[in-house]
């Protein structure tokens, strides 16, 4: 499970948006949005990620200082990626900025931090079920199925 997360602007005002996705299948299982980044938040979303999860998956992380603590108070094994498996989580940033909040400018225009969970959640849904992806041949879930 690779994890990370890039910032974004609401009314001005940045923000950070916190994705998981899996390596193999390249599902999204959490999102999530803060005004800080730090491991409290790290924590909070991790907790969200683990509800989605069977088992407790090994976490690829980057060199965020904010990983290290939160993952090991939380138990879980992790590792420092900065490349390979972790590209995925990247390309899953990219898509998002230029295909989606590109038409904000990636200043979205609500002011309102439950507001752009509720777009990241719908963008989730979107990236899991009807965007297929070249490198699987298809929709996440179908490929997981299969």
């Amino acid at each position: 499970m690779a994890i990370d997360e890039t910032k974004l602007k609401i009314k001005g005002r940045q923000v950070f948006v916190w994705a998981a996705i899996d390596a193999d299948t390249r599902e999204l299982p959490a999102v999530y949005a803060s005004y800080y980044r730090s491991s409290i938040n790290t924590i909070i979303f991790l907790k969200k990620v683990l509800d989605t999860c069977v088992g407790t998956p090994v976490v690829l992380v980057d060199g965020g200082p904010w990983y290290p603590w939160a993952l090991n108070r939380m138990g879980i094994r992790w590792l420092h990626i900065t490349f390979g498996y972790r590209n995925v989580i990247e390309r899953f940033f990219r898509t998002m900025k230029e295909e989606r909040t590109r038409r904000f400018y990636n200043n979205l225009p609500s002011d309102r931090l439950d507001n752009l969970e509720s777009f990241l959640n719908l963008f989730m849904v979107w990236c899991n079920h009807l965007r297929r992806h070249q490198g699987l041949g298809g929709v996440p879930v179908e490929v997981m199925l299969s």
